[in-house]
């Protein structure tokens, strides 16, 4: 009857409702875990500059900071950069220009 149908189906409900508050609690579980690990591995990771400032170190070698100023191109390489890309491309003139000032070239393109 309408009656057994019903309680069927609250039965079922309830069943799901247990089942799903027991995947529930394994879930906050696994999350409790990897919160744990995250934090074990957070507090042992070392960065890399201190790491090679180490194996530097070991080695015998006075680790030394790079200066900002080292990559910066010149204004001349600049002004090259420019001048080359200014000259049509595929024409001999561009082709020689860059074989005469490559390094200026790739230092102002970087």
């Amino acid at each position: 009857s309408e009656l057994e149908a019903l309680k069927l189906d609250a039965s079922a409900k309830d069943a799901k409702v247990s089942e799903l508050a027991a995947a529930l609690e394994k879930a906050v579980a696994f999350s409790a875990d990897l919160e744990i690990k995250i934090s074990s591995l957070e507090a042992g990771k070392v960065s890399a500059s201190k790491e090679a400032a180490k194996i530097a170190a070991s080695v015998g070698v006075s680790p030394v900071q790079l200066s900002p100023s080292d990559s910066q191109p010149s204004a001349e390489a600049v002004d090259v950069l420019a001048t080359f890309l200014s000259l049509p491309v595929g024409s001999k003139e561009r082709s020689e220009f860059y074989a005469a000032n490559k390094a200026a070239i790739v230092k102002a393109a970087l």
